[in-house]
C-alpha cells in the first residue's frame, strides 16, 4: 500500500518588500511569503538559509487558506541565493529556492 503523503503545506510565492525595521542598531528587511495550507490549521516554521546564514522563523498558526506572512531578515546588501524550508511537526513540508 502507498504511504500517504503527510505534505499539506506549500511555499507559493516569495517576494522582498520595501520595509525594514531596526534590531539591536542593525536594520532588517521584510521578506512576503505566501503559504497554502489544505487541511487543518497547524503550527509551522521557515527556515531561510542565504549565503552563509540561516535564519528561523515561526510563522505562527497556519490556517487552512493561502495567506502572507511578512518575515524580517538581517539586511543582505548583494544578490545572493537563498533557500525557504517550510516545516510542521518538525517535518519538512517545502523548499523553494529564490
Amino acid at each position: 500500500m502507498p504511504e500517504k503523503s503527510t505534505r499539506f503545506l506549500m511555499i507559493e510565492k516569495v517576494r522582498p518588500v520595501v520595509f525594514f525595521i531596526g534590531e539591536e542598531g542593525n536594520l532588517r528587511q521584510g521578506i512576503d511569503i505566501l503559504v497554502e495550507n489544505k487541511k487543518d490549521p497547524a503550527r509551522a516554521n521557515i527556515e531561510i538559509k542565504f549565503g552563509l546564514k540561516k535564519e528561523n522563523v515561526d510563522i505562527e498558526e497556519v490556517r487552512k487558506e493561502k495567506k502572507a506572512y511578512r518575515i524580517y531578515l538581517p539586511e543582505i546588501q548583494e544578490r545572493v541565493g537563498a533557500e525557504f524550508i517550510l516545516f510542521t511537526n518538525g517535518k519538512v513540508q517545502n523548499r523553494r529556492g529564490e
